[in-house]
């Protein structure tokens, strides 16, 4: 397993490498992540947790849905009548 942390100074990365080391001796099994494509690789802490997903496809799928309302709406009061006069102005 591999660590993703990198500090700017050497001896705090040094410091960290030592602790990892250390958690590799003290514990006998633990969790790693991998992914079935890189075999050779794997992470000790998941990044994202499963309400990522939530997030990412809710929140933009409600958007578009609550945008797409609004100009229903806003299309089905007006038609756009504004631009079939010959008013070169809105007012």
């Amino acid at each position: 397993c591999a660590t993703s942390s990198c500090h700017r100074q050497n001896s705090a990365n040094h410091e960290w490498v030592q602790n990892f080391c250390q958690l590799i001796k003290n514990t006998v099994q633990f969790t790693c992540y991998v992914h079935e494509d890189h075999i050779n690789e794997a992470l000790l802490h998941k990044f994202y947790g499963p309400s990522t997903m939530f997030d990412t496809l809710f929140w933009p799928l409600t958007l578009l849905f609550v945008s797409s309302l609004c100009l229903i709406i806003t299309w089905s009061f007006d038609k756009c009548h504004v631009w079939h006069d010959e008013k070169t102005i809105i007012a």
